[in-house]
């Protein structure tokens, strides 16, 4: 994917660090092996290794122009999504952590790691699970009592890339509608994760599908392979 950037543009200016997959609900002690592997690689592993490949981009001590990583996490994280989705919280709790790690660490290389933590968003997810009816208990369950729209999300995304918040760096902002402080009146539905309860039996799942968006910007819904081995620091003089 890195490769295929280096071809079709000049330098990277901005990275939308978007991968996610969730399984069906479980307790953890239900949990598979195979389950929290893929969980894993997907979430976090997968998201981490792009984030990686941003850097060496974008680094002055690569070499790079500067630029932003914008990481998507979930409220989830904060919530710890008990008796459903506790690998999917945990695997969000560590993009939290990469957020805040990363970003501290190349700051001082003009490159800003930062992180947007949806809640309970309108997609369309809902009509095809056909969950409208347990949605909207959802929704009138928050302090809001309204889902939100994902162009919300978008537009955070879109001011955290901007030069407006040239000063924000390892830290996150929630587009929850105050729904991050405490889990909704039902119980089992952490929060961005909608749809239907089903058996713990049941392995049916749901994924992001990838897209390339223009002008500098990589929306990263799967995981990407490490391209650069055996890095360097380049030799040549930090751009002003």
């Amino acid at each position: 994917m890195f490769n295929q950037l280096d071809l079709e543009f000049d330098k990277l200016g901005a990275l939308v660090n978007n991968a996610g997959t969730i399984d069906d609900a479980q307790r953890v002690e239900e949990m598979s092996y195979a389950r929290l592997k893929r969980m894993f690689d997907i979430n976090t592993i997968g998201p981490f290794m792009c984030a990686k490949q941003a850097a060496i981009h974008m680094a002055y001590c690569y070499g790079g122009a500067g630029g932003v990583i914008v990481n998507i996490s979930s409220v989830a994280a904060n919530l710890g999504a008990a008796e459903r989705a506790v690998d999917y919280a945990a695997s969000k709790g560590a993009i939290d952590v990469l957020t805040k790690g990363l970003g501290d660490e190349i700051a001082a290389d003009h490159v800003r790691v930062v992180e947007v933590r949806p809640g309970v968003i309108d997609t369309g997810i809902h009509a095809k699970e056909n969950a409208s009816s347990r949605f909207k208990n959802l929704s009138n369950s928050l302090p809001m009592k309204r889902p939100g729209p994902a162009e919300e999300v978008a537009d955070t995304i879109l001011y955290l890339m901007s030069d407006k918040a040239s000063y924000i760096t390892s830290t996150s902002i929630d587009v929850s509608g105050a729904g991050a402080s405490r889990f909704p009146k039902d119980q089992h539905h952490p929060l961005l994760l909608c749809g239907p309860k089903s058996s713990p039996k049941a392995r049916g799942t749901r994924r992001a599908q990838p897209k390339l968006i223009a002008d500098r910007v990589l929306d990263v819904s799967t995981p990407c392979p490490s391209l650069h081995h055996g890095l360097k620091r380049s030799s040549q003089p930090r751009r002003i």
